[in-house]
C-alpha cells in the first residue's frame, strides 16, 4: 500500500515513525478491531496475525487516537479474518524456500541446502447458528545469517453463535509458541558480508496467546451495542536475564446510534485496560499500568454532498513503578498522564466521480514499560529512562479523488497533501553517562519534529471478453521528515548532519499489475 513501510518489522506511514528495536510503536495493530501490540513494549508481533484467514487489511494514514488512543498517533492497521460462508470450505498450502550457496565459499556455515518451510491449513463451517473457523500454521526457517534460526507453530480458533438475527456471541482464540536466536546488531562494519556480532545474540522460546470473547446487538432501529473483552498472556523466556512476561486484561462497549432522519451516525464508548508485567528484562522489579478511556465520534451527512466528521477522546494513563530502578530514582509525577484529543473532517462530492476531502486530527503516545525500565546488556548496555515524557502530534490532510475512463479503461486517482507534527519524539539513542553504565542505549525525547509530503495513487481495471481482466495499482509518495530545531545533540546521535529524520525513504514507488484469466493469474 503506498505510504506504508516495514523496517525490520515495525511499520511506519508517510514517515511517520523511523525504528526502534523490540520496543514502541506509532502504528496500531488490530486484529478484528482489538490491539494486537504486545502491550509492555508496545511491539508488533506479526507472527501473532492468522495470515491463512485473513479477509481484508484496512489502513488509516495519520492521528487516528480519537477511536484507537495510544500507539496510533502515526495510523492504524487493521487485519479483518474472515468467517465461514454457506457452504464448508478447507485450505491447505505449502511452501518451500531453498537459498543458493554463497559466490564466495568461506561465507558458506553451512552443510547441504539451506531449507525454510511453512505450511497451514484452514477449515470453515457453518453448524445452525453456530459458526465455526480454525486453522494451524507452522514455520521453520534456516537463514542464511549466520547463527540466527526461527521455528514456531501458531493455533487460531473462532467460534460465533447467532442466538438470534440481531444477537451473536462468540469468542476468538490465538496461541503462538516457537523458539528463536536473533542478533542486536553486526560484528563487523563496511564489509560485503554482514556477520552478527556474537555478544549481541538472544536465544530464546516463547509462548503467546489471547482469548477475546464478544457480544454485538443490532436493534431494529440501527442501534449497535458491541462489548469486547481480552486476555493477553506473554512469556519470554530469554538466556542471561532477559526474560519478560506480562498479562494484559482489556474490556470496552461500543454503542453506535443512527438517526437517519437527520443523517447521522453517533459512535461512543468507554474502554479500560490492566497490565501486570514481571521480567529481568525491567530491571528485576513489577510493573502495572492501566488506562481508562471515554470517546465520542460523529458522523454527519450536512447535505446530499457535504459530510462532517468530528470527535473527541479523554485517556488516562497510570503506571505503577519502584521508587528506584539501576542507576536512577523514578519521578513519580511522571507515572500518570491524562490526555484530550479531538478530530475534524469533511468530505465533499464535487461530482458524481471527484469528491475533496481535508481532516485535522491530534495523537498521543504513552511510553511502554520498556522505553522507560528496560535495563540489559547484549554487549553494550541498555538503560533504562524512567524521565520519559509522551509524545504528542496532530496530522492535517487535504485531498482530491477523481474518477476517469480512457477507452474500455476505468479508475480513479487520488492526490494528498499532508503534514505531521510531534512533540517530544522518542527514539532509543546510544549515549555517553558521566558515570556508570558510561556508554549505553537510552530512549529518550529528541525534541520536536515536522514531518510533510504529497502522496499520488491510482487504481483502474480493464475488463476483456469473458473472465478476462487486467488490474493496475501503483503509488508514489514524497516525504520530508524534519527536526523543528536541529541541534548540536541531535546531531551527535545521527551519521548525517543534515537535517532529516532517520529510518525514512523520501521517495517510495510500488506498483501491482494483475491478469486474471477465468482461474489463472499472473
Amino acid at each position: 500500500i503506498s505510504g506504508v513501510q516495514i523496517s525490520d518489522g515495525q511499520a511506519s506511514i508517510r514517515g511517520g515513525s523511523g525504528y526502534s528495536y523490540g520496543a514502541g510503536s506509532r502504528v496500531m495493530l488490530l486484529v478484528d478491531d482489538m490491539p494486537g501490540l504486545q502491550q509492555d513494549a508496545m511491539l508488533t508481533n506479526w507472527r501473532d496475525l492468522p495470515t491463512e484467514n485473513v479477509e481484508q487489511i484496512e489502513v488509516i494514514k495519520g492521528a487516528s487516537s480519537i477511536l484507537y488512543g495510544s500507539s496510533a498517533l502515526n495510523g492504524v492497521i487493521n487485519v479483518r479474518t474472515g468467517y465461514a460462508g454457506s457452504e464448508p470450505e478447507t485450505k491447505a498450502s505449502l511452501q518451500t524456500i531453498i537459498t543458493d550457496a554463497p559466490a564466495v565459499d568461506s561465507m558458506k556455515w553451512w552443510n547441504g541446502a539451506l531449507v525454510s518451510t511453512n505450511a497451514s491449513i484452514l477449515h470453515k463451517e457453518k453448524f445452525g447458528k453456530l459458526d465455526l473457523v480454525s486453522s494451524l500454521f507452522y514455520y521453520n526457517e534456516d537463514s542464511y545469517f549466520k547463527g540466527r534460526y526461527l521455528e514456531y507453530g501458531r493455533g487460531h480458533l473462532k467460534l460465533r453463535y447467532r442466538l438470534r438475527p440481531e444477537l451473536s456471541f462468540g469468542v476468538n482464540v490465538n496461541y503462538n509458541t516457537g523458539s528463536n536466536n536473533s542478533p542486536f546488531y553486526w560484528e563487523n562494519y563496511g564489509r560485503e558480508t554482514l556477520i552478527a556480532d556474537t555478544a549481541s545474540f538472544s536465544e530464546s522460546d516463547y509462548t503467546r496467546y489471547f482469548i477475546d470473547p464478544f457480544l454485538k446487538y443490532f436493534a431494529s432501529n440501527g442501534d449497535q451495542h458491541i462489548f469486547r473483552g481480552r486476555f493477553f498472556r506473554t512469556n519470554n523466556r530469554v538466556g542471561m536475564d532477559r526474560a519478560n512476561a506480562s498479562n494484559t486484561f482489556l474490556a470496552e462497549y461500543q454503542y453506535v446510534k443512527t438517526i437517519e432522519p437527520l443523517g447521522m451516525i453517533i459512535t461512543s464508548g468507554i474502554l479500560g485496560s490492566r497490565l501486570n508485567s514481571s521480567s529481568e528484562l525491567y530491571s528485576n522489579e513489577d510493573f502495572s499500568q492501566w488506562n481508562g478511556a471515554a470517546y465520542g465520534q460523529l458522523d454527519y451527512q450536512m447535505t446530499e454532498k457535504l459530510k462532517i466528521i468530528a470527535g473527541m477522546r479523554y485517556e488516562i494513563n497510570k503506571t505503577i513503578t519502584p521508587d528506584s530502578v539501576p542507576f536512577f530514582n523514578v519521578n513519580q509525577s511522571l507515572n500518570e498522564y491524562d490526555r484530550i484529543v479531538g478530530r475534524l473532517g469533511l468530505n465533499y462530492e464535487i461530482t458524481d466521480y471527484s469528491k475533496f476531502r481535508a481532516s485535522w486530527g491530534q495523537g498521543y503516545r504513552y511510553p511502554s514499560i520498556a522505553e522507560r525500565f528496560i535495563s540489559t546488556n547484549i554487549g553494550i548496555n541498555v538503560v533504562p529512562n524512567p524521565e520519559l515524557r509522551p509524545e504528542t502530534g496532530w496530522t492535517a490532510e487535504i485531498g482530491w479523488r477523481q474518477g476517469y475512463q480512457l477507452g474500455a479503461w476505468k479508475g480513479f486517482f487520488d492526490l494528498s497533501f499532508y503534514r505531521m507534527e510531534y512533540k517530544d519524539m522518542m527514539e532509543f539513542n546510544v549515549r555517553s553517562f558521566s558515570a556508570e553504565p558510561f556508554l549505553g542505549f537510552q530512549s529518550r525525547n529528541i525534541g520536536n519534529t515536522e514531518i510533510q509530503g504529497f502522496e499520488l495513487v491510482t487504481n483502474a481495471r480493464l475488463d476483456l471478453s469473458g473472465d478476462n481482466l487486467i488490474e493496475v495499482y501503483a503509488g508514489y509518495n514524497y516525504v520530508d521528515p524534519r527536526y523543528t530545531n536541529l541541534t548540536d545533540d541531535i546531531i551527535s546521535l545521527n551519521t548525517s548532519e543534515e537535517n532529516v529524520l532517520k529510518y525514512r525513504q523520501r521517495h517510495q514507488v510500488n506498483g501491482h499489475i494483475n491478469w486474471s484469466f477465468r482461474r489463472w493469474s499472473v
